[in-house]
């Protein structure tokens, strides 16, 4: 076994306790859930099943934070470094344990909602719509979430992932003011992500669009019979390439950040000064250009219907 490997078995290991208490829940979470059917609003029962991915995000921050913070804010930090291993490799299997840890959440979720809403239903739809035609309107919503949720834990995890990492090895570099750092640093690192996804689009603006995401179109067929036909919505690839190019070389560049941060002693004020300008830049750019850039993403991802 690599030490790469060794060092991912180790965060694994530690993490399962925690992913296993997460599925637990979720399963307890859905278990409740189909004894209200029946009992509470269809509409309300069925909304509630997203309730398990809001906590997503700040889960994985903490997870990715507490690894961090328990292994290389200690003295455990020169035991690993003395290990023959690179800093992208500490890193690295840190962030893949919480990766894998959050694909199991989200797989667990992902199996809840498709469960509800293949026993409740989809409410709201024409009383005279056939069972079949129904059942297959919920399973063409079940199949887009799940297609957008293996969106979220390819391109967006990755990205949220790495900026704790940034955000982790920016705060290590002083001794004062640590949180406030980490905080820049992260917001700095968002905006530079979504100012690379705009321009990844531009670039790569001669990519054709990807069908994506399957929706229902419900319509009156000859004769009166409501029928049911699958579309896609497409959306365009260049800011998810971009995103996928610019969350690689933030990860490499930022685990070679830690690795130093753990080598040096005091603060190490060129990090500190990048990650303040990082912030002006992107504050200033927020408020003159904030609606703009927003909309040039959104109108970069988005595509026709095929």
């Amino acid at each position: 076994m690599t030490p790469f490997f060794r060092l991912l078995w180790r965060e694994v290991r530690q993490g399962l306790p925690t992913t296993a208490a997460s599925v637990v829940a979720i399963l307890a979470w859905y278990t409740f859930l189909a004894s209200r059917v029946g009992r509470w609003n269809e509409g309300l029962v069925l909304a509630m099943t997203q309730m398990p991915l809001w906590w997503l995000p700040l889960g994985a921050l903490w997870r990715t934070y507490q690894s961090f913070k328990n292994d290389l804010d200690t003295a455990r930090a020169y035991l690993l470094l003395s290990l023959p291993v690179y800093g992208w490799q500490l890193a690295g299997a840190k962030l893949l344990a919480v990766w894998l840890e959050a694909v199991l959440y989200v797989g667990a979720t992902f199996g809840g909602i498709a469960a509800m809403v293949q026993g409740v239903g989809v409410p709201g739809l024409p009383p005279d719509m056939s069972a079949a035609v129904a059942a297959q309107f919920a399973r063409t919503l079940v199949d887009a979430v799940g297609i957008l949720l293996a969106i979220l834990v390819a391109f967006a995890m990755p990205a949220w992932l790495v900026l704790v990492q940034a955000a982790w090895g920016a705060g290590r570099t002083v001794r004062r003011g640590r949180h406030v750092l980490m905080g820049l640093a992260f917001l700095a690192g968002g905006w530079l992500l979504v100012r690379a996804a705009v321009a990844g689009a531009a670039v790569l603006d001669f990519l054709p669009p990807v069908p994506t995401f399957p929706y229902p179109d419900v319509y009156r067929a000859p004769g009166g019979v409501w029928t049911v036909e699958t579309r896609w919505l497409a959306m365009h690839p260049g800011p998810w390439l971009a995103a996928v190019l610019a969350t690689a070389v933030g990860f490499f560049g930022t685990a070679r950040a830690v690795e130093r941060a753990l080598d040096a002693e005091g603060a190490r004020w060129p990090a500190v000064a990048g990650v303040v300008i990082v912030t002006a830049a992107a504050a200033v750019d927020l408020y003159l250009n904030g609606v703009e850039l927003f909309d040039a993403l959104l109108q970069a991802l988005a595509g026709g219907g095929t």
